[in-house]
């Protein structure tokens, strides 16, 4: 609610316009869900909170210096260097975890989804 009074307020005083589908596809192109994705992994494999996190940020500036979205291959290859293993995570977790829709409907609160 307070997002859309914002940008209501910006479209009426400075003549905002909002493309939602340019919107939706930076989402899902940013890698603004690593930390979900670092959590779910720290869940899932039962890796503790720092080297899940590691082995995301790792990934992430791996695919940032490659000029490429986060791929399953990246956060495998971190995490054999981090933690001597693979976690044969395969591309659609990752698309389903960092999916912005479903990151946003996992926030309840201000700002989040009802």
């Amino acid at each position: 609610m307070q997002t859309k009074k914002a940008l209501n307020y910006f479209r009426n005083n400075f003549g905002l316009t909002v493309n939602k589908d340019e919107m939706s596809l930076a989402a899902l192109k940013s890698l603004g869900g690593s930390t979900d994705l670092a959590e779910e992994i720290m869940t899932i494999y039962d890796i503790d909170p720092q080297t899940a996190n590691s082995i995301v940020g790792r990934a992430v500036r791996s695919a940032t210096q490659m000029g490429k979205g986060l791929e399953a291959d990246l956060i495998n290859s971190a995490a054999k260097d981090i933690i001597n293993r693979s976690l044969n995570i395969p591309d659609d977790f990752i698309e389903k975890i960092m999916d912005p829709k479903a990151i946003v409907a996992t926030r309840i609160g201000p700002g989040g989804h009802p």
